[in-house]
């Protein structure tokens, strides 16, 4: 299964944020998308084997990153 997070970057406040998720409770910001993209790293896993009954465990859930303009 794969679990798609599309982010989006706000120039006037100079930071990256998670716009949508599939993973349930994703909400987080950074100040660069690589930074960003660690952040989804660490989280989503975690979210997605407490939050989605499908993803029974954290190792066969797999994230894609989104840019949106």
């Amino acid at each position: 299964m794969t679990l798609t997070v599309t982010v989006r970057h706000d120039p006037d406040e100079r930071v990256w944020y998670v716009h949508e998720s599939e993973v349930p409770g994703l909400h987080a910001e950074a100040p660069t998308l690589d930074a960003l993209v660690a952040v989804i790293g660490d989280l989503a896993p975690e979210l997605a084997a407490a939050n989605l009954p499908s993803a029974d465990s954290e190792s066969n859930a797999g994230i894609a990153v989104r840019r949106s303009l």
